[in-house]
């Protein structure tokens, strides 16, 4: 299976707003959200630019209708996702930085990751893993719209 993974630079201005939004401790608004990679599920990194630097990676899916998500989707941990919930979430990494090579077909091959924590370095890989390669992905989401920001990588 492979992945659509895009690379695209960020200004300064919206780093800070996304940084903002992730980097604030899981609220009691964050939910569980349940996904299974492959079909028409995307992963774009985008470098942020400005001070600090990072790295975002914005996951794009289709909503389930019930508790069991097909490739693709995601779903609540208590049940389907409606039209009014939004089908993107980000996890934004500052000050980390991510290398790799998309090989024959957009396989991620050569997968680094650079500055920030352990912890972050280790969330960032298996987001950009599990997408390429159609795992399981279970998360914690504060449901900001449009896109839902990821506060935690189980």
């Amino acid at each position: 299976m492979f992945v659509k993974i895009k690379v695209l630079g960020l200004f300064a201005c919206c780093a800070a707003l996304l940084a903002t939004a992730v980097s604030a401790p899981a609220s009691p608004l964050s939910r569980k959200l349940y996904c299974v990679a492959g079909g028409g599920m995307t992963a774009t990194v985008r470098h942020l630019l400005g001070p600090g630097g990072g790295t975002s990676v914005e996951i794009d899916f289709q909503r389930a209708d019930g508790t069991n998500p097909g490739p693709g989707q995601c779903a609540w941990s208590d049940g389907g996702m409606s039209r009014m919930d939004p089908s993107s979430m980000a996890f934004v990494a500052p000050p980390t930085g991510v290398d790799f090579t998309l090989g024959a077909g957009s396989a991620l091959t050569n997968l680094t990751t650079h500055g920030g924590s352990d912890d972050v370095q280790i969330a960032i890989k298996d987001l950009l893993y599990k997408v390429s390669s159609g795992g399981q992905i279970v998360v914690d989401v504060y449901e900001y719209k449009p896109i839902m920001q990821i506060t935690k990588v189980y």
